[in-house]
């Protein structure tokens, strides 16, 4: 029993120390350099440092309506010109567009664009939601329905589409009928 008992008091000896020396580093093995450890190395840890601070919800009012009508109008203003060079006219539309549609636009020849011009002022449709504007504006080949996207309140609005408007014959209904990319 005292030979059992013995080796029973080894192993619990060889397991202590297995385990103090898997919770303590040796003092020569640490890098007299190297940082301190910080809690970001932690796992389950989340640095919320780098994340970026969230929008508040954006609000559909009289500003923000306004604030889409010059958008959308400035928009259709740079795409409605065929008669420019293709690198120009891309590089002056490309910062009214959201990601989407800055890939759904790449390779537009800007001649295949119907309309020349604006004719007049923009005005704003009916929207589902805070997020998006439907924006009408007239062009000398007919009206231009522009959705606009934000992030949230205070982003500024983006081009997600234009699309040329024809008015169908049969009813007079309005029909959008543009594709990116055209």
């Amino acid at each position: 029993m005292d030979r059992i008992r013995g080796r029973c008091v080894a192993v619990l000896a060889v397991l202590l120390s297995v385990l103090t020396a898997c919770t303590t580093a040796p003092a020569a093995s640490r890098d007299a350099d190297a940082a301190p450890s910080t809690s970001a190395e932690l796992p389950g840890h989340v640095d919320t440092g780098s994340l970026p601070t969230p929008l508040p919800p954006p609000t559909s009012d009289a500003e923000s309506d306004s604030s889409a009508v010059a958008q959308a109008t400035a928009a259709v203003t740079a795409f409605a010109r065929p008669a420019l060079d293709a690198e120009t006219w891309w590089a002056e539309l490309t910062p009214l567009l959201s990601p989407a549609a800055l890939e759904a636009y790449a390779g537009t020849d800007p001649a295949e664009v119907p309309a020349s011009e604006v004719t007049g002022e923009g005005w704003p449709g009916e929207s589902a939601s805070d997020y998006l504007a439907t924006v009408f504006v007239p062009t000398d080949a007919g009206e231009y329905a522009v959705l606009l996207v934000r992030e949230g309140g205070g982003a500024p609005w983006l081009v997600e589409r234009i699309s040329q408007v024809q008015t169908g014959t049969a009813e007079g209904e309005q029909i959008a009928s543009a594709e990116p990319g055209s």
